[in-house]
C-alpha cells in the first residue's frame, strides 16, 4: 500500500510517523518542504523518498495555486492509495483543493492556535 505523507520532510513529526508506517508495510513517500532550522532528514537512510515542495510560500494566492498543482502532480505520478497531510491550513488544505481521496489530515497545536479569518471557512 503505498501512502503520501505531505509535510516538512525533516520534521520530526513527520519524521517519526514516516518510518512508523514504512516499519508496518507502506510504500511511504514524503513530499514537502525543509526547515531550516532543523537538521536534514534521516528519511533518505531509512529508505523513505522524499520529493520537495515548490520554492514559493504556501500562503500566498501564487503559493497556494503552486502547491495544489504539485499534489495534483504527485497524485497523478504516485497514485498513493492514501494521503496523509500534516498542519491543516497548509498541506492538509492544499491536498483537499487537489482532490486527494482518501484524505487523512492531521491537526498541530499551531493549526488551532494560528489560524487567519479564511481558514476558518
Amino acid at each position: 500500500m503505498r501512502l503520501l505523507m505531505l509535510g516538512s520532510v525533516n520534521h520530526p513529526h513527520v519524521e517519526h510517523l514516516a518510518l512508523g508506517m514504512a516499519e508496518r508495510g507502506f510504500d511511504v513517500v514524503v513530499a514537502g518542504d525543509r526547515v531550516d532550522i532543523l537538521p536534514d532528514s534521516v528519511l533518505p537512510a531509512a529508505g523513505v523518498r522524499p520529493a520537495g515542495a515548490p520554492p514559493v510560500s504556501r500562503s500566498s494566492p501564487r503559493g497556494v495555486g503552486a502547491h495544489v498543482r504539485w499534489v495534483r502532480r504527485l497524485l497523478r505520478e504516485l497514485r498513493p492509495d492514501v494521503v496523509h497531510a500534516n498542519w491543516m491550513p497548509g498541506f492538509a488544505f492544499h491536498a483537499a483543493l487537489a482532490g486527494a481521496r482518501p484524505l487523512v489530515a492531521m491537526a498541530w497545536g499551531s493549526d488551532v492556535l494560528r489560524t487567519n479569518r479564511a481558514q476558518h471557512l
